[in-house]
């Protein structure tokens, strides 16, 4: 599968994925801006670490991206001792 970046969706589905990215600025596909990629029917949301989202749209590939791919990031981030 070939991957593009968010710049080169076409511009309908650039502007919602910026739309998505804006709205959940905090999240970790706002933070790393994952790659595209379509497989059949589905888009799918990829990171240089193996991470991905899939779904019908790129929008909803990012929020799959979001609700997988955070989760795998705070188990694998070192703890931080309180202060």
């Amino acid at each position: 599968m070939k991957s593009i970046s968010i710049e080169q969706l076409p511009l309908k589905m650039r502007k919602e994925v910026e739309r998505f990215l804006k709205r959940n600025r905090d999240t970790l596909a706002a933070k790393v801006r994952p790659r595209f990629g379509l497989s059949g029917v589905n888009w799918v949301a990829l990171d240089n670490n193996g991470c991905m989202g899939i779904g019908s749209t790129p929008s909803l590939a990012l929020k799959r991206f979001n609700q997988l791919c955070a989760d795998s990031e705070t188990k694998t981030a070192a703890p931080r001792l309180a202060t």
